[in-house]
């Protein structure tokens, strides 16, 4: 009887734990289109450094994370969620820091842009914790 009693003591927090549900990624998920879509504005005030005309050109063929990318995100990492948070923290961080280092250089001279995005294409790629289907599907969801 104490035998049963103490695997029924053991097994249980293993039970409760595997309940768990996976951790809420909207947040990340959301702070993410809006880096993303920060970023795009910000490299479109200077959009013949990028080759095109217009500021509103620029928009259009860059994209942004709207409603529907962000849904798509939301379900390439669907059932990886745990991954995918510590994976949406890397990539967040990354476009904070090149929001920042865009911000930082604004003025539409000649390749004003290059440095902080060789260095946020470094950062990103440094991201890890997520497995190539994920990573893949998470970024055919981007414009």
């Amino acid at each position: 009887m104490l035998t049963r009693l103490a695997a029924r003591v053991c097994v249980l927090p293993l039970v409760l734990l595997s309940c768990q549900s996976p951790p809420d990624i909207s947040g990340e998920i959301e702070y993410f289109g809006d880096l993303y879509n920060i970023s795009v504005g910000l490299l479109c005030d200077c959009p013949q450094e990028l080759g095109y005309e217009t500021g509103a050109e620029c928009d259009d063929a860059l994209g942004g994370v709207n409603v529907d990318e962000r849904a798509c995100i939301a379900n390439a990492l669907d059932g990886h969620e745990a991954d995918a948070q510590g994976y949406l923290g890397c990539m967040n961080d990354a476009l904070d820091a090149y929001v920042a280092c865009l911000e930082d250089n604004a003025g539409c001279v000649a390749g004003w842009n290059a440095d902080c995005t060789s260095d946020y294409d470094s950062a990103r790629a440094s991201c890890s914790g997520l497995d190539s289907p994920q990573r893949d599907s998470f970024e055919a969801c981007l414009p």
